[in-house]
């Protein structure tokens, strides 16, 4: 598939990828180089201008896909429970039910005392937590994450990748991730994919065959070591 933005600047050129269902695929690259734009791509954000694109099954129908922005977004004037539930409530009387099972998300992020506490109250690490729960509220299939703990710093950042990880094992929906972080990449992934410079291909995808559950103890081991040297190494050839 290819995007070439109205203007003519060609964010994207002959990206080919799959993600068998049920992957965490992690994708990393230049700044620049269409990383955003091609998660943009696949939510239906932004329409490709060549090639083709199927997120789900022809034979299924497409699934719920879900999206985690880089910042939160929460809206300020609801709890923390309304902001979690919001996704549900157009179109839905059964309020109670919704509340409900935001709770019990929220319970899942580690945040079930904050629910009637609002944005302005929680820290960073605290609201990306919420904006991860509000998108696992619809039952997604495809979630995709557009470098969501990048703002955080780094002890936050690595109790977010566990958090991560262990919900998706949990639940197994299929994940593209975009990040900067390399580490952060190969403690989440089953792939890390890597990017070029703008028009954004992929240059390299490198299968991550770490065993499973990931724990952080695994970040010291040499296999880890290497997986990290190996994409930054083909990462740097592309800055």
């Amino acid at each position: 598939m290819g995007l070439t933005y109205p203007g003519g600047i060609e964010a994207l050129r002959s990206v080919d990828l799959s993600v068998a269902e049920g992957g965490f695929v992690s994708i990393v690259g230049p700044s620049g180089c269409g990383k955003s734009t091609f998660l943009k791509a696949v939510a239906g954000l932004m329409p490709i201008t060549s090639g083709t694109l199927t997120v789900g099954h022809a034979a299924g129908g497409e699934p719920a896909v879900a999206f985690v922005f880089q910042s939160p977004t929460l809206l300020t004037w609801r709890t923390v429970a309304g902001n979690v539930a919001l996704p549900t409530e157009l179109g839905r009387t059964r309020r109670g039910r919704d509340i409900r099972k935001a709770n019990e998300l929220l319970s899942l992020v580690g945040l079930d005392e904050f629910a009637h506490r609002f944005p302005t109250e929680l820290s960073g690490g605290m609201q990306m937590r919420v904006s991860l729960a509000r998108a696992l509220m619809t039952d997604p299939r495809v979630m995709l994450l557009d470098e969501p703990f990048g703002a955080l710093d780094d002890l936050t950042r690595q109790r977010l990748n566990e958090d991560l990880h262990r919900i998706w094992l949990r639940d197994r929906w299929t994940g593209l991730f975009v990040t900067h972080n390399v580490s952060e990449a190969v403690y989440l992934s089953d792939r890390v994919v890597v990017m070029s410079r703008r028009p954004g291909r992929i240059v390299a995808d490198v299968p991550i065959a770490l065993p499973l559950p990931r724990t952080p103890d695994c970040r010291a081991e040499a296999a880890f070591g290497e997986y990290v040297r190996e994409i930054g190494a083909r990462l740097r050839e592309e800055t």
